[in-house]
């Protein structure tokens, strides 16, 4: 009987305190926490989210003349947490005695690039996750991303035709030498995996899409190897049938996603070009060189689009690869005028960066200042040592926060992941190229799982806004081997940014902010192995 009775208490303890983490957790209005996925290593956190439940973003309000706020995630548990501070107070400045003391100086007056939004890309695996759950929990990941209280996504890249993350290799023009295009049709996967998800998404966002097209490989007989898989060039030469066929090969694809109620922003010529050269690539690739590019830009692609309503405004970018390729890759084509003036930007992917791909970004900004840079794609879990996802891995994330925070430094203006989403495995893919996702799905129980790299990016696409803008400023006594990067922004709300990440495993930073429009300083302590988003009113 004393055994019963003290099971009897211990179940309901156990049920009162169940029944006060979820009121805790429910019962403010603007808040959900995040609910950490069990059975995880230390250190690795995903939030799990299902149809009705989902973590978001505390809203700070309105901010007060003397306020400000922080959102804070580190890799021991705190997304996104909400603190609202005092300008000139030191409460938040719990300086403990390893702690180094750093000065930011913002300085408004000397500005940089316009935004232009940050997104992730529909492939057709992105379509089959999503269609493997409930319309309900459909809903929920993509609110995420384009909802009001998700992440400020405005942007999407879409595959003109296959990609790794088909589950075939397919082009829109099977039959060899129809030149006049008169087979053209987009594919299944188009009207069952891609289009209904990118019109939910606008749906969710209330508004357009800013759309980036990308080719990865011309139609199986266009090309050298006659596959669209392992490397191969455009057959012909441009001039040339098989470049007039593929300049119209473009045209036809923005007119038949725009008679299904989708128009784009932009495309790249192009995805990693310089992939064809390698004889057994193994999935879709074409090479196209920088001469190439020229000319075909000039020749077809550009006059092309300037015929067309709906295609005359799109934003042309080349490259569409790695930065190490900079700036030789674009030169033939931007000092050529007749291809120049049809060219907006370069598009970037982040693979295989180093320190140096930096100074190369940095060279291509300052040399072709009229033109713009992308971030087009990034994943993590592409080694041969990583392969695919692992679930709460911070390290992931801070490698994502480290590229925005890099490249946006030397005037990107803007950043798109890779694959909305991936299943357990890190696919599906054809060609078993397995990587990881900011949102992971598992389909058996329901539900799927927020990756640090989703909070890593919502750190910045949730609180830097399109039109937002780059503005300069000076961190003082930082020490050698920091692992400390930061970035600031205007917003067109009058709404000053700075994101900071800590990426040092020992390391606490009391860092003073010192607006030059205000006579007090916010302080505040940046822990280890964190990111922190501070945002108050421009003075």
């Amino acid at each position: 009987m004393f055994a019963t009775n003290i099971q009897k208490h211990f179940f309901t303890l156990h049920y009162i305190t169940i029944l006060f983490i979820i009121l805790s957790v429910t019962t403010a209005k603007d808040h959900k926490e995040c609910i950490p996925l069990e059975g995880l290593a230390p250190g690795y956190i995903a939030c799990v989210c299902n149809a009705t439940y989902c973590d978001n973003i505390e809203d700070y309000g309105k901010l007060k003349p003397d306020e400000f706020a922080v959102y804070e995630s580190n890799e021991d548990g705190k997304r996104l947490q909400l603190t609202v501070g005092k300008i000139g107070e030191k409460l938040k400045f719990q300086t403990k005695q390893d702690s180094q003391k750093i000065v930011i100086k913002i300085d408004p007056s000397t500005t940089h690039q316009n935004v232009i939004g940050f997104g992730g890309a529909f492939t057709d695996a992105v379509g089959i996750n999503l269609k493997t759950v409930t319309k309900e929990l459909q809903q929920q990941l993509l609110e995420q991303y384009f909802g009001k209280e998700g992440i400020g996504y405005t942007m999407s890249r879409v595959p003109i035709s296959s990609t790794d993350f088909s589950m075939e290799a397919y082009s829109y023009l099977d039959k060899p030498n129809d030149f006049n295009l008169t087979t053209f049709r987009l594919h299944k996967a188009d009207y069952d995996l891609k289009i209904p998800f990118i019109k939910q998404a606008e749906e969710i966002l209330g508004t357009p899409l800013n759309l980036v097209a990308s080719p990865w490989s011309a139609p199986a007989w266009m090309k050298s190897n006659g596959k669209m898989v392992n490397g191969g060039f455009l057959k012909g030469t441009c001039p040339g049938e098989y470049f007039e066929t593929w300049g119209k090969y473009f045209i036809k694809f923005f007119d038949e996603y725009h008679k299904n109620g989708i128009d784009f922003w932009g495309l790249t010529t192009q995805n990693e070009p310089t992939s064809g050269l390698v004889p057994f690539y193994p999935f879709q690739s074409m090479y196209l060189s920088g001469e190439d590019q020229r000319q075909f830009v000039s020749t077809y692609l550009g006059p092309f689009l300037q015929a067309s309503n709906y295609t005359k405004h799109l934003k042309v970018m080349i490259n569409d690869d790695n930065v190490e390729k900079l700036p030789s890759y674009v030169e033939k084509a931007f000092d050529d005028p007749e291809s120049s003036k049809y060219i907006h930007g370069v598009a970037i992917h982040w693979y295989h960066s180093e320190v140096s791909d930096m100074d190369r970004l940095q060279q291509t900004s300052e040399k072709y200042p009229e033109k713009f840079i992308l971030s087009t794609e990034a994943s993590t879990g592409v080694g041969l040592w990583d392969k695919g996802p692992l679930l709460g891995m911070w390290q992931r994330g801070v490698r994502y926060m480290r590229d925005i925070i890099d490249t946006m430094s030397r005037n990107t203006i803007g950043w798109i992941d890779w694959n909305l989403c991936l299943d357990l495995t890190g696919g599906p893919t054809f060609v078993d190229n397995r990587v990881d996702s900011a949102i992971i799905v598992d389909k058996e129980k329901g539900v799927f799982y927020k990756q640090p790299m989703f909070y890593a990016l919502a750190h910045v696409s949730k609180f830097v806004p399109s039109h937002s803008y780059r503005i300069e400023h000076e961190v003082i006594d930082l020490p050698p081997e920091h692992d400390f990067r930061s970035i600031a922004f205007q917003t067109l709300d009058n709404k000053r940014v700075l994101i900071i990440s800590n990426d040092n495993y020992f390391h606490t930073f009391d860092v003073q902010i010192k607006d030059p429009k205000s006579s007090k300083s916010i302080y505040y302590t940046i822990g280890p192995k964190s990111f922190t988003t501070i945002i108050w009113n421009k003075p």
